[in-house]
């Protein structure tokens, strides 16, 4: 009964009926969002058996402003006249996601919390995995059907596959591409599968044709790059800005070649595409010198050109800010967007399709959906979001928990830019909106948990810390305020601190002396991993001793 009501096995049954409703169920005639009638009732009743358990965290304040949006959204959606029973039920779901998904369980520890994602990254992965290695098999076979209205496997010159449509499925894959990297980074078992993940996910961005898919991309291998080159060597400035320049061109032409290269295989089967660029530069360079000209002058030809780069979304932000503005203060509601519009602007032609469900931008979709209140609540928690993000980042820099932080963020990150141009974080069309309250949920349980560990360090990174922390100490040593940020940064009292630096005396004298005698310096990080060891052991006795003579409650083992 413990394991049934628990918010690890809600999210895990959370991530497999999401995973179900990315795929393309109205081609098989299902209904296509299943989620509702497993993870509402059975959210409730987890509510109510934390709630007479006395389970329910009170004090997590993390989830106030989150609630305070889903208010005024309440509000807007049970006073609007053009709601409907999914747009009640969507509205309850969100709010047991935000409970139950995003909010963290009372006195969750950082070990529970760091096994959990591992869990969920690796169910992830293989749902992903199988759903996009099926998708590039319908681009292999060169298949295309139309069903219920519903297309299945290529459509033009865009790979959807399995999926029901391919931005989401891309946002998806690129978040599904983080999972893998964080994976091999925690040496998770079967690693060549998780590489066979990073080549399938990878090339179902380039056939979706997604524009923000493949710049998200691109954005994820600086971001390793930033990490293996940047954070770990001392390369100069003008280095770091020709290395990420060469990398950035690199993949960015390169990709575009891979997919050209591909794109042959259908053509080869008689599918015919257009030739034409998404990126379409010659039109960008055009935009930018007619705004540089006469920016009022061409006001109008601007527009046209912005609206034709952008698949028509400017004129969609204008009517959505239009619906803003026919309830500025309460918003129209969930799931309400595309039935004001069809009647408000169904003459303009851009509402007369069923692909028009929301406004393409999250900041516009807050503003419309929940009022002027609704948007102000939603704007604080993302600006608490991105500080406590930044503080991880900052706290773990010199840390081995430090990429995960990164990639953890860069997940949160991929569904954040896609929700800019597409699908959102509101509703549940995909997997990914899910996996963005998830991991976000996990950032803010690493950032009140100041004194954890995401990853164990190995000996010779103690020791290392130990050495840096002597040099540290042993130069500023009348500084105060250096050895105060010291205490902080290592989350030590002093007395901790003191057999700490103690320890990294002795720790230069025998490493410096040992490696002076070491002659053969190829063999230099095989003979520092072997001493490490040795002097590990030593060291973990001795500060034991030390403190078994002071204080004789206290039990500190390096290792923890």
């Amino acid at each position: 009964m413990e394991k049934l009501f628990c918010r690890s096995t809600y999210r895990y049954v959370c991530v497999v009926l999401y995973m179900i409703q990315t795929l393309n169920l109205a081609f098989l005639g299902l209904p296509q969002h299943p989620a509702y009638y497993v993870l509402i009732p059975y959210g409730v009743l987890l509510l109510g058996y934390e709630w007479y358990h006395r389970k329910l965290d009170g004090r997590n304040y993390s989830v106030t402003w989150l609630l305070l949006f889903l208010l005024c959204a309440a509000f807007s959606t049970f006073t609007s006249t053009y709601s409907e029973t999914r747009s009640f039920l969507l509205l309850l779901l969100q709010g047991l996601i935000f409970l139950l998904a995003f909010a963290q369980e009372k006195g969750r520890r950082i070990y529970e919390m760091r096994q959990e994602m591992i869990r969920i990254l690796k169910l992830v992965c293989v749902l992903s995995f199988l759903a996009s290695f099926l998708s590039l098999l319908t681009f292999l076979f060169n298949i295309s059907w139309t069903r219920n209205g519903a297309v299945f496997g290529l459509v033009g010159n865009r790979l959807f596959g399995v999926y029901f449509n391919c931005n989401p499925a891309a946002f998806l894959a690129c978040m599904s591409i983080c999972g893998s990297l964080l994976l091999l980074y925690l040496k998770s078992r079967f690693p060549y599968f998780h590489l066979a993940n990073l080549i399938v996910q990878g090339t179902y961005v380039l056939l979706s044709n997604c524009r923000s898919a493949f710049l998200i991309l691109l954005c994820l291998l600086m971001v390793v790059v930033y990490y293996i080159l940047f954070k770990r060597r001392d390369y100069r400035r003008i280095s770091n800005v020709l290395i990420a320049f060469c990398v950035g061109f690199l993949a960015m032409f390169g990709g575009q070649a891979v997919k050209a290269g591909l794109f042959v295989i259908p053509q080869l089967q008689g599918a015919v595409f257009k030739e034409e660029s998404r990126f379409a530069f010659d039109d960008v360079v055009e935009l930018v010198y007619m705004i540089k000209e006469d920016p009022i002058g061409n006001a109008k030809a601007i527009y046209h050109l912005a609206n034709d780069l952008s698949s028509r979304r400017v004129e969609l932000y204008y009517d959505a800010y239009r619906l803003y503005r026919a309830h500025p203060i309460t918003g129209i509601g969930l799931n309400n967007f595309q039935r004001m519009g069809q009647e408000m602007f169904y003459a303009d032609g851009l509402f007369a399709g069923s692909t028009i469900v929301h406004a393409h931008n999250l900041f516009l979709e807050v503003l419309v959906v929940s009022g002027t209140l609704g948007f102000l609540c939603f704007m604080i928690f993302l600006g608490q979001a991105l500080v406590r993000m930044l503080e991880n980042l900052r706290r773990y820099a010199f840390t081995p928990g430090y990429f995960i932080v990164l990639l953890m963020s860069a997940m949160v990150s991929v569904e954040f830019a896609g929700s800019m141009l597409d699908y959102g974080v509101l509703y549940d069309y995909s997997l990914s909106a899910l996996l963005f309250w998830i991991m976000l949920g996990y950032l803010f349980c690493i950032n009140q948990n100041r004194k954890a560990r995401l990853q164990r360090s190995s000996y010779a990174f103690e020791l290392l810390s130990y050495r840096l922390l002597h040099i540290h100490y042993e130069t500023s040593v009348s500084d105060e305020a250096v050895c105060a940020q010291v205490l902080r940064r290592e989350c030590d009292d002093a007395y901790t601190l003191c057999i700490k630096f103690t320890a990294g005396v002795a720790f230069s004298l025998i490493y410096e002396a040992s490696y002076a005698l070491h002659v053969e310096k190829e063999e230099a990080r095989a003979y520092e991993q072997k001493m490490a060891e040795e002097l590990y052991a030593i060291a973990e006795a001795e500060i034991s001793e030390m403190i078994g003579a002071h204080l004789p409650i206290m039990s500190i083992s390096l290792s923890d």
